[in-house]
């Protein structure tokens, strides 16, 4: 978040500052802003990974009432805990399947 403010400061202050700079200058202030904009953005995506992370070990009870209210009763259900979401292989018409 500090990144996205300390973007937007420097924006502001090389937009005011580069009007009477040469195409030259400002094109080099472009390339710096896209440079700084595409780590900010880069800063936030890893951000919302962290937010994304589930805890604890087991699956979830919404997960399996969703699962249950989507396929329904469908034989050798096997869960598994991953790092952002839950996973589920099942047989559903005699085919092996993932969720």
């Amino acid at each position: 978040m500090k990144k996205l403010l300390v973007f937007a400061a420097v924006f502001l202050f090389l937009a005011t500052h580069g009007y009477g700079q040469s195409t030259d200058s400002i094109k080099k202030e472009i390339n710096t802003l896209r440079r700084a904009k595409t780590s900010t953005q880069k800063m936030i995506e890893k951000e919302r990974e962290k937010l994304r992370k589930l805890e604890g070990a087991e699956v979830s009870y919404m997960s399996k009432q969703n699962f249950a209210a989507d396929f329904g009763d469908v034989s050798d259900v096997k869960w598994q805990r991953m790092e952002t979401y839950d996973e589920v292989s099942f047989t559903k018409d005699g085919k092996v399947q993932n969720a």
